[in-house]
């Protein structure tokens, strides 16, 4: 099983996101649905290795906190894009999480992320990467782009199948914020 840790998105926050994810040929647009902010990628997993990190996930503590998506990029950052992305305002509560995930996870032995962590929300995949003349137009009319704060109130689990026209994700588990743990 193909697994990772993500904060699902309110309704309001993924309608405010599709509707800036069109007008460009040659991007897979990912579904509302599917529209995560992915903590963690655990990829491929047995079923020990699948109990490990769901014993993980159920020791990490956080508080609730707030987030606000706002601004839209690429990846890679410079050249031919291949991922457009829509960000998040810098978080001191979300950098605490993907760590504390990460230090649960790592701990109860599965491999450690090799990339740092990045905030962001996947809008598009390109089927060919795009020469940044062609987003020029995309990122004129999202300059400004933000949706309204959201709480944050839980973290969840989920698989990942891959298939022809895109993965499909679903929800294993869901992990509620709690108060830190006292030392």
């Amino acid at each position: 099983m193909r697994l990772f840790v993500a904060l699902d998105l309110p309704a309001s926050v993924k309608k405010s996101l599709t509707k800036i994810s069109y007008g460009l040929s040659g991007v897979r647009w990912v579904e509302p649905d599917q529209m995560h902010l992915t903590l963690r990628f655990i990829g491929d997993t047995d079923v020990q290795k699948e109990q490990a990190a769901r014993a993980a996930l159920e020791e990490v503590s956080f508080a609730p906190f707030e987030l606000q998506v706002r601004g839209v990029g690429q990846f890679p950052e410079d050249g031919a894009a291949q991922v457009l992305w829509a960000g998040v305002d810098a978080s001191d509560a979300l950098e605490k999480l993907a760590s504390d995930v990460e230090a649960a996870l790592v701990a109860h032995r599965l491999r450690p992320e090799k990339k740092p962590f990045s905030a962001h929300i996947t809008l598009g995949r390109m089927r060919n990467p795009m020469k940044p003349e062609r987003l020029r137009k995309f990122y004129e009319q999202n300059a400004d782009f933000e949706t309204e704060p959201f709480k944050v109130t839980e973290f969840s689990l989920y698989s990942s199948l891959l298939t022809p026209n895109g993965s499909i994700y679903t929800r294993e588990a869901a992990y509620k914020a709690k108060s830190a743990k006292r030392r």
